[in-house]
């Protein structure tokens, strides 16, 4: 397995709003054909997500029939989602790092864009994102933004696969402010009515603090018209990462795309029963609204 690159939006402590993207590691990755990123999610340090991303990686490497060139040039993506040097504050701020990974994603559509201009391959680069937990809003923001931009000629997103998604899924509705990919592209949700993490009470008690109440895309997949493939599953919120089953779905969905869905004979060890909506037409982006 190739080793990684960083984008990182994190600021030097003890400073903690994100700041712009810049990339660490080998820049000639950068020109790849396909670019793999790794987004992780609420109360992770560089350390602890780093060691989620090798947990996916050595589990993809599992996989039947696994080409590691599939994944082209695989990157992380580092924002600053925890309070630096202190779990026991993290664990009490999760309203704060909402607008974090807001912020974040913006930051991460305007590297996008950036690197569309700067390097030659331009919009012909393929992008699949993988992200977890409240890293799946800065994907979404990083959408969005890029949706609203008329102009950008960057990597073209064509999937997306949201981990135990900590959005609320008003915001994923067709009046919401995160609208579909548009064209082949698929968004690919994987969630667990199980996941403690998640529960109304949690999740809903840190949206409330913000001003936004609402259920979690991770907890029940909804809404279920909206993405183009969802499966649901018995995981915890720190289990997806290492599942071989999301492994093996990623790794066939990049052997199979641009074509139909993988079947989804996937191992159930560690999977819940299965709940599959799809495969979906991905219909275009509605212009997103601010609201």
């Amino acid at each position: 397995m190739q080793g990684t690159n960083r984008l990182t939006a994190r600021p030097a402590p003890p400073r903690e709003l994100p700041v712009r993207v810049r990339p660490e590691g080998n820049l000639a990755d950068l020109d790849c054909p396909r670019l793999f990123l790794l987004v992780h999610g609420f109360a992770n340090d560089e350390q602890e997500a780093h060691a989620s991303f090798e947990a996916f990686q050595s589990a993809l490497a599992a996989t039947s029939d696994f080409d590691s060139s599939l994944l082209g040039s695989v990157w992380e993506f580092h924002w600053p989602g925890n309070h630096p040097g202190n779990a026991l504050i993290d664990l009490a701020t999760f309203a704060a790092r909402i607008p974090s990974a807001g912020w974040s994603g913006e930051r991460l559509a305007h590297f996008l864009e950036h690197l569309g201009e700067t390097h030659y391959l331009k919009s012909r680069q393929q992008l699949f994102i993988v992200a977890h937990s409240l890293g799946c809003r800065a994907v979404l923001e990083a959408i969005r933004e890029i949706s609203d931009n008329p102009a950008y000629q960057g990597p073209t997103i064509q999937g997306v696969f949201l981990l135990a998604a900590a959005v609320p899924v008003f915001e994923c509705l067709s009046s919401g402010s995160y609208q579909r990919l548009s064209g082949q592209a698929g968004e690919y949700v994987f969630y667990s009515r199980s996941d403690k993490a998640l529960k109304p009470f949690v999740f809903g008690a840190g949206q409330r603090m913000l001003g936004e109440p609402g259920r979690a895309v991770g907890r029940n997949g909804l809404p279920d018209d909206r993405w183009t493939l969802r499966r649901r599953t018995g995981l915890q919120h720190g289990e997806y990462w290492g599942n071989a089953g999301i492994a093996e779905f990623i790794a066939a969905r990049l052997r199979s795309w641009p074509g139909p869905l993988p079947e989804l004979a996937l191992p159930e060890e560690g999977l819940g029963p299965a709940e599959i909506t799809g495969p979906r037409h991905v219909s275009e982006r509605h212009e997103p609204s601010r609201g």
